[in-house]
């Protein structure tokens, strides 16, 4: 008998802890004061891929093709080239390969967004020069946000090819693009690979692979069509704000903005 009391003591004072503690979790919450409610900032989605962008390194790369003066290609060229980039930007920040060919010369830049464009503003103001190299310079391609660079440093080099394999004059416009754009990428892998074995080893290495991968004489003379921006047309697209123009502003005479 006294077990069985004892027994039911013990349950009774468990179901009253249960009751206790279901009140406590159940009981209506304090109203906050609105006076003194102060919200916690909250993150918004810009702040998000700010804080992602600005945790990350990312590179931009642009590719051009120049025509060069014929004054200049008799001369030191490479050097001069070399001297240019180097002497004003140093050759820690960007990397990258120019190649002479010939009468023209394709460049794959890369660095920071910031310091290309920067880059790309000076070349456009020194291919106005009486002393520049440069007759004109078309963008072919540009790609933003590369996790990586490709190339470990930045080089010039003068390549005198007897010919070349690679075709393109039946391509699309954009396709003739890609193709010297990916051919420059897997160069800088070969430089790459190359790059501690002395400076003819590269040499050999960049003539080997330009006179299998890219277009020389006409067919790289016909990537350079009316729909490719120069160097000038591209910095106005990245800098300067759209000019929207409507389909009725170009209908004359200009309806009112007002009908009664």
């Amino acid at each position: 008998m006294n077990q069985t009391g004892g027994l039911a003591k013990r349950t009774q004072s468990a179901t009253q802890k249960q009751r206790t503690e279901y009140n406590q979790t159940t009981a209506p919450q304090t109203l906050l004061n609105p006076d003194n409610y102060v919200e916690k900032p909250r993150p918004n989605f810009y702040n998000v891929l700010k804080n992602i962008h600005e945790s990350r390194s990312a590179y931009k790369r642009v590719l051009y093709v120049a025509k060069l003066n014929e004054t200049e290609i008799k001369g030191e060229v490479e050097k001069d080239m070399t001297s240019y980039f180097k002497n004003i930007y140093g050759e820690q920040e960007f990397s990258g390969l120019n190649l002479i060919l010939g009468s023209y010369c394709i460049h794959l830049l890369e660095g920071e967004n910031v310091l290309v464009n920067m880059m790309l503003k000076t070349l456009n103001d020194y291919q106005h020069q009486s002393n520049s190299p440069y007759h004109q310079i078309w963008i072919l391609h540009q790609t933003e946000e590369c996790p990586n660079k490709v190339f470990s440093t930045w080089l010039c080099k003068n390549v005198i090819l007897s010919g070349s394999t690679k075709e393109v004059k039946n391509l699309q416009q954009h396709e003739k693009s890609w193709v010297i754009y990916e051919s420059m990428l897997e160069i800088g892998k070969q430089i790459n690979i190359v790059i501690n074995k002395g400076t003819s080893q590269i040499n050999q290495t960049i003539k080997n692979m330009a006179s299998e991968l890219l277009p020389i004489g006409e067919e790289l003379q016909s990537c350079l069509s009316d729909t490719e921006m120069t160097l000038n047309e591209y910095l106005q697209f990245i800098t300067d704000p759209p000019d929207i123009i409507l389909e009725k502003e170009l209908v004359w005479p200009v309806e009112p903005d007002l009908i009664y």
